[in-house]
């Protein structure tokens, strides 16, 4: 039996019905009631941070404890957002054993999993509570594909710039979005399940090239070392580049800055909402 970790406050009872009668339903209804995914879902703990100013987050304790979800519920849309974010970094831990992952791919997770609530709120209401939860994800997204991205596009532009897990979350919303689009099926849980190999299962590669035939918004990537400012500007990426999306080289490197291809997975958020139609 994993221990369970003795830290902070209880999660108020307003979060904890939530998370019963929402976010666990929608999880499930995602992962097609997988056995393993309800386990998972029930060896996460829940606790208020003793600062009600810090941020919603999740404190991975190491294999063998469960993981707690840290966040001040204020009982609106935005909370329930925070709630199915950090509670799908909680699912991707434990089902992958705390091996691990990518900070790329684990937004990835993150912002599936809000897709994932979206989609059960879509099929199966409360009718009301669809239009604020898309209010706020539209607001999130001004930051994400707005401040964000222009920090990210600054870390690659600049030598030497410094990395801020931030610059992770422009791409990880976009590859989100295009692997929903999908439909969730088996692909889901292995995506969270896969630990430090989680970057192997992602289409930055595909999305990269249909960016690649709309616009150049970056010199070619060197092959030699003739242009070392241009080479020094993709290296400048940061830890996540170096060490996740490097190796990808050419395939990534006008993604991020492609506002056509932006534009484009904003659009599929739109028209899935047509999509699963009520039963």
């Amino acid at each position: 039996m994993p221990e369970i970790p003795d830290i902070g406050r209880n999660a108020s009872d307003d979060q904890h019905a939530a998370f019963l009668a929402i976010v666990q339903p929608a999880v499930l209804g995602a992962f097609h009631e997988s056995a393993s995914v309800k386990a998972a879902l029930a060896e996460i703990v829940f606790a208020v941070p003793t600062d009600d100013s810090q941020p919603p987050h999740v404190i991975d304790h190491g294999h063998g404890r469960y993981p707690t979800v840290s966040m001040a519920w204020k009982n609106d849309a935005e909370s329930l957002m925070h709630l199915m974010h950090e509670v799908s970094h909680a699912l991707q831990i434990n089902l992958s054993q705390s091996n691990k992952m990518p900070p790329l791919a684990r937004e990835v997770c993150a912002f599936l999993g809000e897709l994932c609530l979206m989609a059960y709120l879509h099929r199966y209401g409360p009718a009301s509570l669809l239009p604020a939860l898309l209010d706020v994800w539209h607001s999130h997204n001004t930051r994400y594909l707005g401040e964000d991205l222009g920090h990210l596009s600054e870390a690659i532009l600049t030598d030497c710039a410094a990395y801020h897990y931030r610059q992770n979350y422009p791409i990880a919303r976009l590859i989100a979005v295009d692997l929903f689009a999908q439909r969730p099926g088996p692909w889901l849980e292995a995506l969270f399940a896969s630990g430090s190999d989680a970057m192997t299962l992602l289409p930055i590669g595909q999305m990269a090239n249909v960016a690649g035939r709309r616009a150049n918004y970056l010199p070619a990537l060197p092959m030699s070392g003739a242009d070392q400012p241009v080479l020094g500007a993709y290296r400048s990426l940061g830890a996540m580049a170096v060490q996740y999306l490097g190796a990808l080289g050419a395939q990534f490197r006008f993604y991020a800055y492609n506002k056509c291809m932006i534009e484009k997975h904003k659009e599929i958020w739109e028209v899935y909402l047509t999509w699963p139609p009520k039963s």
